[in-house]
């Protein structure tokens, strides 16, 4: 038998009277098929066993087969003549309730079996059982995943930049969803224990998370332009602007007189004032951290020692020539 359950049902359970039809023991007859005792009498074939022995000779001997009357077909009897409300069967379809209990966190073409309230077989005089087909109908908005929800929502920049407060739509109802702010796209927020209950463990429920969509307007006011202009201005400013930029315009500035020097060191090494150029020297530029000085004492010493090496090294030359 297929039921049918809502959203909400499937999620925290539900009692339903259901109607089925099934076969039952025929109340005029008792389940016999006659249409009173005096008219059941016992077979003359199989002399009310329901079964007759059938003796055979083979080569290897004599067999015995052991079979079913065909005329009374295994009954023993014989009705003369049949109820008229069953027609001889014994059984009536009939169209019943069943009380059921459905069980909360039942998933969708989950199976329930009732044992006992199916058909009955009155040949091994027993009661099948009933098998209830669950369908859940789906609930726009809200997705089910395991033991957890999932849900979209959308919120305007402003509130993503800001942090807010917005009502969302969940199985318990309406309830305030915390935004902090500086929400990021695709960020996920949740309400603890808010899902679906475990369905063997009822005490055990699932979450609900809501994954964040943030909306940024395609056309906006003169006005808005211009708030906006004003942030990314200010933005900007705090970024880039500050002691960042102190550091950067100090380092810029005491780079120029440091990179004059050294072109003068380098044009005197090249082409000095004696006519000749000096000896070739391996000189290795020193390595200075970004904030250490470049005028310093030891920059201009070091200058110094570089010329008047350079200086003797030509004299030698010139001397040993």
């Amino acid at each position: 038998q297929d039921v049918y359950l809502s959203f909400e049902e499937s999620i925290f359970g539900a009692k339903r009277d259901i109607e089925v039809n099934c076969f039952e023991t025929c109340d005029h007859c008792g389940g016999t098929g006659a249409k009173s005792s005096s008219c059941i009498k016992s077979c003359d074939r199989c002399k009310g066993r329901g079964a007759v022995v059938e003796t055979q000779k083979t080569p290897f001997g004599v067999m015995s087969q052991v079979s079913s009357c065909s005329k009374c077909g295994g009954d023993g009897k014989i009705i003369t003549e049949h109820c008229k409300y069953c027609g001889g069967k014994g059984e009536v379809q009939s169209r019943r309730t069943v009380k059921v209990a459905i069980p909360p966190g039942v998933n969708d073409e989950a199976t329930m079996r009732m044992e006992g309230e199916g058909n009955v077989d009155k040949n091994r005089n027993r009661v099948g059982d009933l098998y209830l087909v669950i369908h859940v109908i789906q609930k726009k908005g809200i997705r089910r995943e395991g033991l957890h929800l999932y849900s979209d929502i959308k919120i305007d920049y402003s509130q993503a930049i800001l942090g807010t407060v917005i009502k969302v739509e969940t199985v318990d109802g309406l309830k305030d969803l915390h935004v902090p702010s500086g929400i990021q796209p695709g960020e996920t927020l949740k309400l603890s224990k808010m899902g679906v209950p475990d369905v063997n463990k009822p005490s055990i429920r699932g979450h609900h998370h809501f994954i964040v969509n943030i909306q940024i307007p395609k056309y906006i006011s003169n006005e808005e332009r211009q708030l906006v202009e004003k942030l990314a201005e200010i933005r900007n400013h705090t970024i880039y602007g500050g002691q960042d930029d102190k550091h950067k315009k100090d380092f810029s500035s005491s780079k120029r007189p440091a990179t004059s020097l050294w072109n003068s060191v380098w044009a005197m090494l090249g082409r000095g004032q004696f006519g000749d150029r000096f000896a070739s020297t391996t000189v290795c530029m020193p390595v200075y951290r970004k904030h250490q000085s470049l005028n310093s004492p030891t920059m201009l010493l070091t200058a110094i020692v570089i010329i008047i090496t350079c200086m003797l090294n030509s004299a030698c030359k010139r001397k040993k020539s």
